[in-house]
């Protein structure tokens, strides 16, 4: 999903939220596309004074953090949930392990049965 579809697929879901259904979520959709052609965020900086020329200037200063932070949180949450879901165990040594421990029995039942076979010497 690019960040497009992301932006559409949030849209419709906060106004699913607020329960609206097709026509005013598409009405919502046209109201937003005329504020932002009409130069909406534009005037508002000018009226709003610094407080909004500075946070638009932390924006501005800021966006690659907000490109580049969620996939990096993304990639670093990954990682650790995988490491967290890794077996630490080698099947392979497990498997060998259990084998081992089943030629052991198989020798120690191979001398018992051996020592219970041979006749006892009495002197």
């Amino acid at each position: 999903m690019n960040a497009r579809e992301a932006f559409q697929y949030g849209f419709r879901l906060h106004c699913a939220t607020e329960g609206c259904d097709e026509a005013q979520t598409r009405q919502r959709a046209v109201q937003a596309m005329k504020m932002v052609k009409s130069g909406l965020w534009g005037a508002a900086k000018d009226v709003g004074g610094a407080a909004i020329t500075a946070l638009s200037a932390i924006a501005e200063k800021a966006w690659p953090l907000a490109v580049l932070g969620p996939p990096a949180v993304g990639i670093g949450a990954g990682y650790m949930a995988a490491k967290a879901l890794d077996n630490p165990y080698d099947i392979e040594e497990a498997r060998m392990n259990e084998l081992l421990a089943e030629y052991k029995q198989a020798i120690k039942t191979m001398k018992q049965r051996a020592s219970e076979a041979q006749p006892m010497h009495l002197v």
